[in-house]
């Protein structure tokens, strides 16, 4: 393994990812359940307000969050590449 700066930062970043995203899907799962408080008088699409949210609501965060956490770890993943490529070529070029 390469010891770099940016590859000790890598690991620990994602993991902050991952359990800030976690947390996130924790708390709209258990979102549901405090909907029914929300007032059944407003309606989307003919459904009242609670069971929309929960039911259109909910699965789209998910999807954000999946499509969020892909974008972040392309971009980390292009960065760590980039920092492996430019180490190895500057370990290849000749010493004078």
């Amino acid at each position: 393994m390469l010891n770099r700066p940016s590859s000790l930062k890598y690991w620990p970043r994602n993991l902050l990812l991952v359990t800030i995203l976690l947390l996130i899907w924790l708390l709209v799962s258990l979102m549901p359940i405090g909907l029914p408080a929300l007032p059944d008088d407003w309606t989307v699409f003919g459904w009242p307000l609670p069971m929309a949210l929960a039911a259109f609501g909910v699965p789209l965060i998910y999807l954000a969050l999946i499509g969020f956490y892909a974008a972040i770890m392309d971009r980390r993943d292009k960065q760590e590449r980039q920092a492996i490529t430019t180490q190895a070529v500057a370990n290849d070029s000749p010493k004078s």
